[in-house]
């Protein structure tokens, strides 16, 4: 229990939060509002989760609300032109990769602070959206809202993305493996706790 004793003193402490809105906002635990406000969250929680299992690897990425937009952008004007949904995510996907690979390529090969890497990575994308769009509003088609299901099934599979990121971090996060000991990129030998690791081979995550 000592163990886990600051994650139990913010559960803790969440619980008294509920507790008190049960009593003084009793309607904010209807099932649609807080569906909805379950849902607003989502995205921040998935990209979040990216960002802690950077963070678990002993490295930081703070360019990921600007790639999480290029991301958005891309499926949504992919989306407004008809194409099929299933590819639209995959070009996002792939866009995400593209552009956490570069962050990764930068910091694995170059040895460069990934603090520095992606401020200067956040700022590009960021700007570079800014100039590609012009802030032109992206109207997605009907067929592409909520993933072309009903309000409440695009809800529910919108959660549960988050819910799968939210628990592939919980299992990393308590992995003693040399992901979580140590830095992938580092290439010194000297001991971790005690005890002595081999490179390890992976790159950025």
């Amino acid at each position: 229990m000592k163990r886990y004793a600051r994650e139990l003193s913010v559960l803790g402490a969440l619980a008294i939060i509920l507790v008190v809105l049960a009593v003084a906002a009793p309607s904010f635990f209807q099932l649609d509002p807080l569906r909805s406000h379950f849902t607003r969250e989502a995205p921040t929680l998935l990209v979040a989760c990216g960002a802690a299992l950077v963070i678990i690897c002993r490295q930081i990425d703070i360019s990921v609300g600007s790639q999480f937009g290029v991301c958005g952008v891309v499926v949504g004007l992919l989306a407004g032109a008809h194409v099929p949904l299933p590819l639209c995510a995959l070009a996002s996907i792939a866009a995400g990769a593209g552009l956490g690979a570069i962050n990764g390529l930068l910091v694995a090969r170059l040895r460069l602070p990934s603090i520095v890497v992606t401020l200067a990575t956040l700022v590009i994308w960021k700007e570079g959206l800014r100039l590609w769009q012009q802030g032109q509003f992206i109207n997605l088609p009907p067929n592409a809202v909520w993933f072309g299901l009903p309000l409440a099934a695009g809800q529910t599979v919108e959660l549960l993305a988050a819910l799968l990121g939210l628990a592939e971090v919980l299992q990393q996060s308590n992995r003693p493996d040399e992901a979580r000991r140590r830095s992938p990129l580092s290439t010194d030998d000297a001991p971790v706790d005690g005890q002595r690791y081999a490179r390890v081979k992976h790159g950025y995550p």
